[in-house]
C-alpha cells in the first residue's frame, strides 16, 4: 500500500516537472507568435512564422521589428504598423532578454498595460497611440533598469505617477500632449537629461530639479509657474483660511466701531457729541497720516523681520503711486487707529459721566 502511494506521488511530480520544463523551454518564435494572437490588424507582421527563427545565428533579425543580439531577441521595435488590440504582457514576460519595447505610432488604446511585469526593461516607447485613463501611482515600481519612458501624444489623465520619481536610472521622460493634471511630483534623479510635460493640464510650481529644463518643456500648461517660466504670484497661493480670517477681522472691527458710536451717541448730549466728533476727526487724520508715513519709510521692526518672513505668503495692496503695503502692516495700522479711537471715546465718556455727577475735572 505504501509503495503504491509513493508511486502515485512520483507520477504526479513527474507530470508537474514536465509541464514546468515544457513552459520554460518555449522558443522565442513560439513566445512571439503567442504575443501576436492578441493583436489585430497585424498584416505588417507577416514575416513572423514558425518556419524561420526571429534571429539568425549571426545576430541578424529575420522577423520585422525584432531586434537581435547574438541570436537572442533583446528588443521589439513595432512602430508605424497600424497595430491594434491588447498587448500581451504575460507572453512578453517570457522573453528573458527583452530590454526595449517600442510600440510607437500605432492605434493601441485603453489603459496602460501592466508594464512593471517586464521589470528588466531599459526603455519603453508608447508615444503616439490612443492610450487613455489614469496611470496608477505604482505603475513603474521595481523597474530599476528603466532609463527612457516615452508616453507622449496619448490621452492619459490624472496625476503623473509617483513611481516615476524613484526610478534610479531614469534619463528621459516624455509625457507631452496628454491630459495629465495636478502638480508635477518632486523628481529626485540628478541624472535626468530630458523631461517634457508640455501641453497638459498641470498646475503649481515646477520642482527645483526640473528648472534646468527649457521653458518649452512646460509650455501649454496655463497654471504652471516658477523657473524657467514666470514667477508664481504670491497672492495666488493665499489659503482660504487666511482670507476668511481677514474677512472676520474686518467685520469685527466695523461692528465694534458701530457699537461704540451707537452707545456713545445715546449717552452724550448733542453739543458734546458734535465737539467730540470734530476733535476725533482731527486726531484720526493725524494718526492715520503718521501710520502711513511710518509704513512708507519702513520701521526698524519691519526691516529686521523682513528677511525672516520673505518666503511667507503675503497679500499685497498697491496705491496709485506704487508704494506697497503688506496685509499685516495694514491690519496693524487699522488696529492701532481703532484702539486709539476707542480709548479717546472712552475717556470722553468717563469725563462726561464724572461731570454729570457733579465731580470735578482732574
Amino acid at each position: 500500500m505504501a509503495s503504491s502511494h509513493q508511486l502515485m506521488c512520483s507520477l504526479f511530480l513527474a507530470v508537474i516537472l514536465q509541464q514546468i520544463v515544457t513552459s520554460s523551454s518555449l522558443s522565442d518564435s513560439e513566445i512571439l507568435l503567442n504575443f501576436t494572437m492578441s493583436l489585430s490588424n497585424n498584416a505588417a507582421l507577416s514575416t513572423w512564422n514558425a518556419s524561420t527563427p526571429p534571429c539568425s545565428s549571426g545576430g541578424a533579425a529575420n522577423w520585422a521589428g525584432v531586434l537581435c543580439e547574438k541570436g537572442i531577441v533583446w528588443g521589439l521595435q513595432l512602430e508605424n504598423m497600424g497595430l491594434k488590440g491588447a498587448i500581451d504582457i504575460h507572453s512578453l514576460k517570457k522573453l528573458h532578454s527583452l530590454r526595449t519595447l517600442s510600440l510607437m505610432n500605432n492605434s493601441f488604446d485603453g489603459p496602460l498595460p501592466n508594464i512593471k511585469e517586464l521589470g528588466k526593461l531599459k526603455s519603453v516607447y508608447f508615444s503616439n497611440n490612443k492610450f487613455s485613463g489614469d496611470i496608477q501611482a505604482n505603475a513603474f515600481d521595481g523597474m530599476l533598469s528603466l532609463k527612457k519612458v516615452h508616453l507622449a501624444q496619448n490621452q492619459f489623465t490624472g496625476p503623473i505617477p509617483l513611481s516615476l520619481t524613484i526610478l534610479p536610472r531614469l534619463l528621459e521622460l516624455r509625457l507631452e500632449g496628454n491630459q495629465f493634471e495636478g502638480e508635477i511630483p518632486d523628481f529626485q534623479q540628478d541624472r535626468l537629461k530630458l523631461v517634457d510635460v508640455s501641453n497638459n493640464e498641470l498646475e503649481g510650481q515646477i520642482p527645483h530639479l526640473l528648472t534646468k529644463m527649457g521653458a518649452s518643456s512646460f509650455s501649454g500648461n496655463k497654471d504652471l509657474c516658477g523657473p524657467p517660466l514666470g514667477l508664481c504670484p504670491s497672492s495666488k497661493n493665499l489659503s482660504v483660511g487666511m482670507i476668511v480670517v481677514v474677512v472676520i477681522v474686518v467685520a469685527a472691527a466695523l461692528a465694534a466701531i458701530a457699537a461704540v458710536f451707537i452707545i456713545l451717541r445715546q449717552r452724550c448730549p448733542t453739543s458734546q457729541w458734535e465737539e467730540a466728533s470734530t476733535t476725533s476727526s482731527h486726531i484720526h487724520k493725524k494718526m492715520a497720516s503718521s501710520d502711513l508715513d511710518k509704513m512708507e519709510r519702513g520701521s526698524p521692526e519691519h526691516s529686521s523681520n523682513g528677511s525672516k518672513n520673505a518666503d511667507n505668503e503675503k497679500l499685497t495692496f498697491l496705491r496709485e503711486d506704487r508704494v506697497k503695503f503688506d496685509l499685516p502692516d495694514l491690519l496693524k495700522a487699522s488696529a492701532e487707529i481703532l484702539g486709539q479711537w476707542m480709548l479717546w471715546f472712552f475717556i470722553q465718556s468717563c469725563h462726561y459721566d464724572w461731570a454729570s455727577d457733579g465731580g470735578e475735572e482732574v
